[in-house]
């Protein structure tokens, strides 16, 4: 799927000058502007919806892994490398706490942090590319933070956090082969 997400998202990029053309001549026109960006889609055989698929599979294995850390008995006090609970926080020092709420290091969550940061801060925006794509890349570099945010404060189990950092990298490594492999193919 991530193939198909890439090759979605150069074909977006390819055709977003003549999107942006469209919405500037039909700009008090909706619908033909739709119609007209529906015909584009067409002709350049390009699926909008086509980097959804991942995320959209991503979700039910991000519940189920939550589910198996937080409730599964058989996990209960098995480690990995210096973890020593995969259901619990990788709380490694503890410093003080903010209206009983601990103040921890959690090296994983670090880790998962810099991945993300990695993946977000690699991403060139593309010339010619529109205000609403410069700004939701802006955004997309501050997500990874927000979820570190997101895994602290709900106290997130190291396993999964462990999950989405290994995620991240071999993401990261799997995005580097398929632009490799669509350079080579001419598409990029």
């Amino acid at each position: 799927p991530t193939l198909k997400q890439r090759t979605s998202m150069l074909k977006m990029q390819k055709i977003a000058p003549e999107m942006k053309r469209i919405q500037e001549q039909y700009k008090n026109d909706r619908q033909t502007a739709a119609m007209k960006t529906m015909e584009l889609y067409k002709k350049h055989k390009v699926n909008p919806a086509g980097g959804c698929l991942p995320i959209l599979i991503q979700m039910p294995i991000f519940i189920a892994l939550y589910q198996a850390f937080r409730h599964s008995a058989d996990l209960r006090g098995e480690g990995f490398m210096w973890i020593a609970d995969l259901t619990q926080p990788d709380q490694v020092m503890y410093f003080f706490s903010v209206f009983g709420f601990p103040v921890t290091l959690e090296p994983i969550l670090i880790a998962y942090v810099f991945a993300q940061l990695w993946m977000a801060m690699s991403h060139t925006i593309p010339e010619g590319a529109s205000d609403q794509q410069v700004q939701m890349a802006k955004m997309m570099r501050w997500i990874p933070i927000l979820f570190a945010f997101f895994f602290y404060i709900w106290s997130m189990p190291a396993g999964l956090v462990l999950y989405f950092t290994w995620s991240a990298i071999l993401g990261r490594l799997e995005f580097m082969w398929i632009d490799r492999k669509l350079k080579a193919a001419g598409l990029k």
